[in-house]
């Protein structure tokens, strides 16, 4: 591919990454670049000046060497959920964000010599509760995870070879997991969110990942086995019964409060879990439902995040042991986290 090509991809990408038009990025930049300029960029016509280049990659916020990667990541169409309403131009934002930090992931992994394989493990067809609890379960001793509470599911995910791509988005997204170049999963994970709900959120993502669902199963009743596996994955069953007991007619907020601070798993989906392993009646579910959507303060006390998660810090690590190993520049490790140079060294 010819220089001009290359950095005319990534010009339109990083404008489509900052949900810009062309007329709107000729703004930014005081229309120091005009919307033509622009537009004979993305096809590869000619090139910015020196001056406007670094005028470029301010306005998009990417180092100037970003525009002279050739990449060699892709990432067929994007399954969002069926409940997530973003338009196409949002799912292109987030397609394009995630494609910028696998490149730069595995750039470092690379320097590093420091790669996470992904080892599925054999996948016997699931249609119902009972299969996605066992396949929870075969994972959770396959990863040596005992009984305890998993302190960032984050962290663990990209220990065993998933990337994670954290971002601060719209609340009508929740995550979603793909595979790169047809081998390198990738999980994207909403920060907008508490604790609580993106650790389920990832579980959930990480069943779509692994799952060898029926065909047979309608879009919700996937979404619902993706949830069993999430619940059973962050706190198993027996355990959850060791606690509450094998039936009781309700399960006070406190019970719960304490559960949660351990396992990191919200009032809410206790509350489910009980129901469907049936230590409570649907009556008791339903009453709890009831009793949040009409007393405010009992809302806020049920949806309150008592959790602090982990970000994922595998990418960054690699970067500052690349840095302090001289395997790279103070200027490339800021390419790479897409920050200052003088904050690195500041950082050092």
């Amino acid at each position: 591919m010819q220089r001009k090509e290359i950095f005319g991809q990534r010009v339109k990408r990083a404008r489509i990454m900052r949900g810009l038009s062309m007329a709107k990025l000729s703004e930014v930049m005081d229309s120091a670049v005009s919307t033509m300029s622009i537009s004979k960029y993305e096809r590869g016509e000619m090139y910015p000046t020196s001056s406007n280049l670094l005028i470029l990659a301010e306005a998009l916020k990417l180092p100037v060497d970003y525009f002279f990667r050739e990449s060699n990541y892709q990432v067929e169409a994007i399954k969002f959920r069926k409940r997530s309403s973003l338009g196409e131009k949002k799912s292109k934002m987030i397609k394009e964000r995630v494609i910028d930090v696998v490149e730069r992931y595995c750039e470092i992994e690379e320097v590093c010599a420091d790669f996470r394989p992904f080892n599925s493990f054999p996948k016997s067809l699931i249609s119902d509760k009972s299969g996605a609890i066992e396949a929870a379960t075969q994972l959770r001793n396959r990863w040596d995870l005992g009984l305890d509470g998993i302190v960032s599911v984050s962290e663990l995910l990209e220990e065993h070879g998933i990337k994670v791509v954290e971002i601060e988005e719209d609340p009508k997204f929740d995550g979603l997991s793909l595979i790169v170049n047809e081998h390198l999963p990738v999980m994207v994970l909403n920060t907008s969110f508490s604790s609580e709900r993106r650790r389920f959120t990832a579980f959930h993502e990480l069943a779509h990942l692994l799952l060898n669902l029926s065909p047979s199963l309608s879009e919700k009743e996937c979404e619902v086995l993706c949830n069993t596996f999430a619940s059973e994955m962050l706190l198993p069953g027996d355990v959850f019964k060791n606690l509450v007991g094998e039936r009781c007619s309700r399960i006070t907020i406190p019970e719960l409060l304490a559960i949660q601070k351990q396992y990191g798993i919200s009032i809410d989906a206790l509350m489910y879990k009980a129901k469907e392993m049936g230590i409570i009646s649907e009556r008791s579910h339903r009453q709890h439902c009831i009793d949040k959507n009409r007393n405010k303060e009992f809302k806020e006390i049920v949806e309150e995040s008592h959790w602090e998660e982990k970000s994922a810090s595998r990418f960054e690590r690699l970067v500052y042991r690349a840095l302090s190993d001289s395997l790279i520049s103070f200027s490339k490790a800021a390419s790479l986290l897409n920050r200052p140079v003088e904050e690195i060294k500041r950082l050092l």
